[in-house]
């Protein structure tokens, strides 16, 4: 099971471009009581510290795939931090598949203590989660193990699929307006990686 996130905006709403965003807002990334989108009120300041695109204005969309390719969960959540997002990826794989994944492996954004703690006592053999900062020799020695180091260069896949989801099924921008808009839009993204999946199985 990977988890992996992805920023999805409406199409009549703003979006940043190079370092422009915090500069306009005073370094301000807080959208409580700023109209970011006259077109779409639910739009968020979002800080990806992607150095191509550090600042984004849109929803954040979490996206969880199996192997084979298929998107097992698409979302649209609340909020602009990943960490919370571990958890409910392991839950939601346990409601869809009965069982915990033998591997959950996500983004060095996904980490926090107790969410792979949390993860580990949901039954999952494996986290591979990065862990960001300061590492202990043994947090380090951990990262350093082949099971670790496999699982993630497989969680580097999921940014592929996010890739293939924005760019050719149209998740990147929504085309439809409002909340429910930038959901329709997801789980669209979602069907049609899973037929083309599916039908070149």
């Amino acid at each position: 099971m990977s988890s992996t996130s992805s920023a999805t905006s409406s199409s009549s709403g703003r979006r940043s471009s190079g370092k422009r965003g915090p500069a306009s807002l005073g370094g301000d990334t807080r959208s409580e009581g700023k109209i970011i989108s006259i077109f779409e009120p639910s739009a968020q300041i979002l800080r990806r510290g992607k150095p191509y695109r550090p600042t984004e204005f849109g929803r954040l969309v979490r996206v969880q795939d199996a192997e084979g390719g298929l998107v097992t969960d698409i979302e649209v959540v609340d909020g602009k931090n990943d960490s919370p997002t571990l958890v409910p990826s392991v839950k939601r794989h346990l409601s869809v598949f009965g069982k915990p994944p033998q591997l959950a492996a996500a983004d060095r954004g996904d980490y926090s203590n107790a969410g792979v703690g949390t993860a580990a006592e949901l039954g999952v053999r494996r986290v591979v989660v990065p862990k960001p900062g300061h590492k202990s020799k043994q947090r380090t020695a951990l990262e350093r193990e082949r099971w670790f180091q496999r699982g993630r260069a497989w969680r580097t896949g999921g940014e592929a699929r996010i890739s293939r989801l924005e760019n050719t099924f149209g998740m990147r921008r929504a085309r439809y307006r409002g909340a429910r808009g930038i959901e329709r839009t997801a789980y669209w993204a979602g069907i049609s990686n899973n037929l083309v999946a599916i039908a070149t199985a």
